[in-house]
């Protein structure tokens, strides 16, 4: 894989060989859970996370009757939060990350068990559970306070 700009539409696919084996270009890879593509766009990666979160969604809502909220918000912090964090600090800022965000809200709606029209600020503050642009940020503040020397 070659990375390049995005405005770059020329990049270069160099023949590797290594063993006597051509090694095949590729597109896009998995690195480490992250989703990287040559021209360093988030659209493969959010795509990957938002089929993830919604299978983890649907688990939820089946579970959403036969368990407390304090259940489901720990279930929460278990299987959905962590997804949200890794590698937010990369792709945080990315326009299409809002898909994720309004699946975070989404959950959010089932555990308190609302409207999927009701307004979540409350909720967010109710369950003690960070917005995802919040959840960016302080990942950010955490990252430059631990690197401030560095």
């Amino acid at each position: 894989m070659s990375i390049h700009a995005w405005q770059n539409k020329n990049n270069l696919k160099p023949k590797i060989v290594f063993q006597d084996m051509d090694i095949k270009h590729k597109n896009e890879t998995n690195f480490l859970g992250l989703y990287l593509t040559e021209d360093v766009k988030w659209d493969v990666h959010v795509k990957h996370l938002c089929t993830s979160l919604n299978k983890n969604y649907y688990v939820r809502q089946s579970l959403k009757t036969l368990m407390s909220i304090n259940i489901l918000r720990s279930i929460y912090f278990a299987n959905f939060h962590p997804h949200l964090r890794y590698g937010i600090l990369f792709r945080g800022g990315d326009s299409k990350i809002t898909k994720i965000f309004q699946l975070q809200k989404k959950v959010v709606r089932l555990i308190c068990n609302v409207k999927s029209k009701m307004s979540c600020t409350e909720l967010f503050r109710t369950l003690n559970i960070l917005p995802g642009p919040c959840v960016y940020t302080m990942e950010t503040v955490c990252y430059i306070k631990l690197n401030k020397n560095g």
